[in-house]
């Protein structure tokens, strides 16, 4: 006879559920706002440069930065920290590639 793995507290299926039910409701309150695909991806065009400029940071530096150059700096020493260093390309990349095209398609559109 096989013995099964207790997967979970009755406290935990709880919680995700929970959580489910508000991502649901949370999506279908502001779904409503929504009448097409360019709305659902462009936001109705109701933002700003710099608030799409900060999300495409904050999506380009996310938590998993932090634990891939710690486990770097575990592995090769404090001189692999310098590698976080050389991310600068990113930023003129970033003004001189990305933000023409924000500020063109938003002038445009």
């Amino acid at each position: 006879m096989e013995k099964f793995h207790n997967i979970g507290t009755s406290t935990d299926w709880i919680v995700m559920l929970v959580y489910f039910l508000l991502v649901m409701l949370f999506g279908s309150y502001f779904g409503r706002y929504n009448r097409s695909t360019q709305d659902f991806f462009f936001g109705g065009r109701r933002f700003s440069w710099w608030l799409i400029a900060f999300s495409i940071v904050a999506t380009g530096v996310g938590s998993h930065s932090f634990i891939k150059y710690s486990a770097m700096g575990f592995q090769h020493g404090f001189s692999s920290s310098m590698t976080y260093m050389n991310d600068w390309f990113f930023i003129p990349f970033f003004l001189f590639g990305w933000l023409p095209i924000i500020v063109y398609t938003k002038i445009r559109s």
